[in-house]
């Protein structure tokens, strides 16, 4: 005789998820690195360089590219200003002396973030 029963499908289907569930526990429990090494900040002229998000960015450098690098933490492509002038993020640090000229609402900094134009004030 067949029974028409749910239950012992219902039962294995439970005790799978359960165990997904210790599974997926385990694997979130485990030890894992912080955070990452945060990566050398630019320090040479005309280097180009890419630093995990929240690095100090030196001084004359700027950012012009946000990733999704370090780990998924964020990472920025930090550049030497340019005294020609040059788009920049929004979350950039303006050198002195230098003046925004323009804007974008989005770029290569993300898709909601804007992009600015800054260059040295003309005399």
């Amino acid at each position: 005789m067949k029974s028409n029963s749910r239950w012992p499908k219902m039962a294995g289907m439970a005790t799978a998820i359960a165990g997904m569930a210790i599974a997926g526990g385990i694997l979130a429990a485990s030890p894992v690195s912080a955070a990452p090494a945060p990566a050398a900040p630019a320090t040479t002229a005309g280097a180009l360089n890419w630093v995990c998000a929240g690095s100090p960015i030196p001084a004359g450098q700027v950012i012009t590219i946000v990733g999704k690098g370090c780990n998924g933490l964020g990472s920025w492509f930090v550049v030497p200003v340019q005294s020609s002038g040059m788009w920049i993020c929004d979350i950039s640090p303006i050198p002195p002396g230098y003046v925004i000229t323009n804007a974008l609402p989005a770029s290569n900094c993300c898709a909601f973030a804007k992009s600015y134009f800054i260059r040295l004030p003309r005399p």
